[in-house]
């Protein structure tokens, strides 16, 4: 969550490239919790906060900013395994800190 807080802090960018910038983040967070044999489900789900909370201190778009942060991971957890994307997909989307998160296939970041 702060990694990806942090993005938003740290750049105050309000373009569309931070949601790419958050996106690539929350996919390199998920990888990295992968290899260390961490849950994958949590990484997603507090890079999502993250974005949503980022997203709201900015005033972006914080449902955009939420669905960058979980196609990233989503994409992320493609990469280890069908039940890591079926864990990341369930942690990182639906209602989470009051926000609808919605992500379309393919998950690009």
């Amino acid at each position: 969550k702060g990694t990806i807080l942090g993005v938003f802090r740290g750049t105050k960018d309000i373009s569309a490239g931070a949601f790419s910038t958050v996106g690539s983040t929350a996919e390199s967070l998920v990888k990295e919790t992968a290899e260390v044999g961490g849950s994958l489900g949590t990484a997603a789900k507090n890079a999502v906060e993250g974005a949503i909370e980022g997203a709201k201190e900015l005033g972006l778009d914080v449902a955009g900013a939420a669905s960058a942060a979980a196609a990233g991971a989503i994409k992320a957890a493609g990469t280890v395994s069908k039940a890591a994307t079926e864990e990341v997909t369930k942690a990182a989307t639906g209602l989470i800190s009051g926000v609808k998160v919605v992500v379309k296939a393919p998950f690009n970041a």
